[in-house]
């Protein structure tokens, strides 16, 4: 009981204290100094454009520079006619697939056909 009333005494007293931190701060009251420009009038349109269609427009283009040339080539893959591509292994043997190791290879007689974290085949 005595806990319960410790925690609701401690959030409280943090709840106080955070809303009194927002509460007393306050904007700063102050001119600007005369000797300073005035700033420019920002039309809506100025603000889209700079922030929403420059970057926009930034990234179009990218794109477009980026998917040109396999668009002027396409020499993709057509329906109906067979893959010409050459097959690709990632982590495979850097000689090529004809240069993998067989099943049957000595390694694995060696470690006694255990598989790794000592799996069995």
């Amino acid at each position: 009981m005595m806990s319960q009333l410790i925690r609701v005494v401690v959030r409280a007293g943090a709840l106080g204290v955070a809303s009194a931190a927002l509460g007393l701060g306050g904007a700063a009251v102050a001119d600007e100094p005369e000797s300073w420009q005035s700033t420019p009038h920002v039309s809506g349109f100025d603000f889209v454009l700079i922030l929403f269609l420059v970057p926009f427009g930034l990234f179009v283009l990218i794109s477009v520079l980026s998917a040109l040339p396999s668009l002027i080539r396409h020499q993709g893959y057509q329906p109906g006619r067979p893959w010409t591509g050459e097959g690709e292994w990632f982590g495979g043997p850097r000689e090529g697939i004809e240069k993998a190791p067989a099943e049957d290879s000595p390694a694995l007689e060696q470690a006694g056909g255990q598989g790794g974290t000592s799996a069995r085949y």
